[in-house]
């Protein structure tokens, strides 16, 4: 070491080989001298020009030339002051620190660096969540948009009236063009979230005209065998033509009649669920433990017998999706009023906020099987059947003890329900108003102009 040290040329005084020697020399003497190289380590130190000479009484010196530099070696002074020497090895200390990071700025601007990637990478993800979250919102908006919901019971209705009458084939276009599936068999929410109410009407008069090929096979029985009609192939192509404009004005008189049929159904949905609550509430009352509740639906019992709104007392035919549009026109006013109960709870404040994250996890574990996709009939009441049938739970946040109860959450969505089913009906009321810019398009389109 001795030798390595005399070796070092004034260019490579400043190098980090250098103060890392000097370092470990001056900082353990005890430890070299021990081995007996103590005294030729001094004397090549003594023989650097930038080295003063080394004082005898061991203590610290720096150099203006290598100021990260120090040694210390030798006895400590007689009478050396506590105090003094605690400052002295916390002054060691950090010399050794900064001997030991010669690299220091180089050190910080990579953490720096590092940090900043982090925060990157952070900021992405939040943006990442937040363009989820509003991809979620827009899609929770769409499910539960009336109108949407009335363009596609409508176009439901159509298809199962097109089968009705011997013509699949135009229910297979809309089903092809639209990319969908089973649209008659369908019974659940959400099925046009790609469009909005009035586009899916423009976007399908925009279609041009065209012929839906298919096979038809000759009956030979019904001819003679010379009949130069019925002789070679077994099948025959059939065009039938498919015009998106006629379509699509034909299933736009199918969403008006459904419309004024609503009239009635949401004022019978607002009436239903005010006896739905007291039918409970007369329920719990005689088994408070609320085990093994039994409810009578009164859903679709009145749908049987529907009194015409002109109020002459005549009874009207229902149109034959009717029983299941009510029921999820019921479903779809019930998940509305759960969608603003939350979002009640979020501008409440901390003071809701239990209720909310408790009744949050509550409706999404139950989203799937209720709401999304295809669901069984009778959905909405089979929701709050097992949102009331749920006993009280005491949730603690923040050392504060608080009790849910069901019942009252089913109160809110219930009366949150009467106030959704009237601005429903002031839609369906001015349906017609709605209707006239596609009619005037559908007429232009007709026309050629």
């Amino acid at each position: 070491l001795t030798r390595s040290i005399k070796l070092f040329t004034p260019k490579m005084w400043n190098t980090p080989a250098f103060a890392s020697a000097a370092a470990l020399v001056l900082t353990f003497p005890h430890s070299i001298q021990s081995f007996g190289g103590g005294d030729d380590l001094s004397s090549a130190f003594r023989s650097l020009p930038f080295m003063n000479p080394l004082p005898s009484t061991g203590r610290r010196h720096l150099t203006n030339n290598c100021p990260a530099l120090h040694y210390s070696f030798g006895d400590k002074l007689p009478g050396t002051d506590r105090k003094d020497k605690d400052d002295e090895e916390a002054e060691l200390r950090k010399e050794i620190f900064r001997a030991a990071n010669w690299n220091d700025p180089t050190r910080r601007l990579r953490k720096r660096q590092e940090s900043q990637e982090n925060e990157n990478v952070e900021a992405g993800d939040e943006r990442e969540q937040q363009e989820a979250h509003k991809s979620a919102a827009k899609n929770n908006r769409l499910k539960t948009d009336f109108r949407l919901f009335l363009t596609q019971r409508a176009l439901q209705s159509f298809s199962f009236l097109s089968k009705e009458l011997h013509d699949p084939h135009t229910v297979t276009y809309l089903e092809d063009s639209g990319n969908y599936t089973d649209l008659v068999e369908y019974h659940g929410l959400g099925a046009l979230v790609n469009t909005t109410w009035d586009g899916f009407f423009f976007d399908l008069m925009e279609k041009p005209r065209c012929d839906v090929m298919i096979m038809v096979q000759k009956n030979r029985r019904m001819g003679s065998k010379n009949n130069p009609y019925l002789n070679g192939d077994e099948y025959v192509e059939v065009p039938i033509p498919i015009d998106p404009t006629s379509v699509s004005s034909r299933i736009l008189s199918v969403r008006e009649q459904i419309a004024s049929e609503m009239v009635v159904d949401l004022q019978a949905c607002k009436n239903n669920g005010i006896l739905l609550l007291d039918n409970f509430l007369e329920s719990i009352e005689n088994n408070h433990e609320r085990e093994n509740l039994v409810f009578e639906r009164l859903s679709t019992f009145f749908l049987d017998y529907v009194n015409d709104p002109s109020g002459e007392g005549n009874f009207l035919s229902s149109s034959p999706l009717r029983k299941s549009n009510f029921d999820l026109l019921t479903l779809l006013a019930t998940q509305e009023s759960i969608h603003r109960v939350i979002q009640d709870y979020k501008e409440e404040g901390s003071a809701m906020e239990p209720t909310r994250d408790w009744f949050k996890q509550f409706y999404f574990a139950r989203l799937e099987s209720h709401f999304d996709g295809l669901v069984l009939h009778g959905r909405a009441d089979a929701f709050f059947d097992e949102l009331i049938s749920t006993p009280p739970v005491n949730v603690r946040r923040n050392r504060l003890l608080s009790k849910i109860d069901p019942i009252n959450i089913a109160k809110q969505i219930i009366s949150k329900r009467g106030e959704v089913v009237d601005g429903w009906l002031e839609v369906v009321e001015s349906i017609g108003e709605e209707h006239a810019p596609i009619r005037r398009s559908l007429l232009e389109k007709q026309m050629g102009l």
